[in-house]
C-alpha cells in the first residue's frame, strides 16, 4: 500500500553534523513519514567526512532508508520546488551560514533554495538547524530576518540538564526539539522532559 502521507523536506548542507542529520533521518524512516531529501555537495563531503558513508539515502541513514527520495540539488524544477506540492515542511541540518545568508536574500540558487522559498511562501514549517559558533553580526541579522518571516532558527547546541550520557543522548535531544517544532511525534529521549 503506497504512503499517502505528505513528505518531509530535510536538506543536509556544509556547516558540521552529519551525525545529527543522520539521527533524525533514521527516526523519520523509523516513523515512515516519506523524505524528499536534497544534499549540497558541500552536503556530500561533510557525510564522507563525517560518517564515512556515501551521499545517499542508505548513506546518511546508516541502514535501509525506504521511503526516503533523493533529489539532485541541480534539478530546480523538482516537485519540491512547486507551491502545488503538499509538504510537513523542510528542515535544514545542518545548515551552513551561507544558507542562512542566502535564504535571507532571496536567491534560488538552486533547489536548496528554491524548495525553502517555497516552504516559506506556502507558509509551512521551515526549521533551520545551524551549526557554526562564533555566529558574527552579518549571520546574526540574516537569522532574525528569517526569523521575522516566521522560520524556526533552532541551533544544534543540546542541552545537559538531560544528563547525557552518549552521543546517542545528544543526538536524540536535538531530534526531539526538530520534532517538536514540526509536530512530528519525537523519539524517547533519556532524561527529557516534555514542555522543554
Amino acid at each position: 500500500m503506497a504512503n499517502t502521507k505528505p513528505p518531509l523536506i530535510l536538506a543536509v548542507t556544509g556547516a558540521s553534523g552529519a551525525p545529527y542529520a543522520r539521527h533524525f533521518l533514521a527516526h523519520l524512516v523509523r516513523l515512515r513519514i516519506p523524505v524528499e531529501l536534497v544534499i549540497t555537495e558541500a552536503g556530500a563531503r561533510l557525510i564522507r567526512d563525517e560518517l564515512d558513508a556515501p551521499a545517499t539515502p542508505e548513506g546518511l541513514c546508516g541502514r535501509k532508508a525506504p521511503g526516503v527520495s533523493l533529489r539532485s540539488v541541480k534539478d530546480i524544477g523538482a516537485s519540491i520546488a512547486w507551491g502545488g506540492m503538499e509538504t510537513r515542511g523542510m528542515v535544514l541540518l545542518p545548515c551552513s551560514m551561507g544558507r542562512v545568508g542566502s535564504l535571507a536574500a532571496g536567491l534560488s540558487q538552486d533547489l536548496v533554495d528554491r524548495a525553502a522559498a517555497v516552504t516559506m511562501k506556502e507558509g509551512r514549517r521551515l526549521v533551520l538547524v545551524p551549526r557554526e559558533a562564533p555566529v558574527g553580526s552579518i549571520h546574526l541579522e540574516a537569522m532574525a530576518k528569517l526569523a521575522r518571516c516566521g522560520v524556526t532558527i533552532l541551533p544544534a547546541s543540546p542541552g545537559f540538564y538531560t544528563r547525557p550520557k552518549t552521543i546517542e543522548d545528544l543526538l536524540a535531544f536535538l531530534t526531539v526539539r526538530i520534532c517538536k517544532s514540526l509536530g512530528i511525534p519525537p523519539p524517547d529521549a533519556p532524561g527529557y522532559r516534555p514542555g522543554r
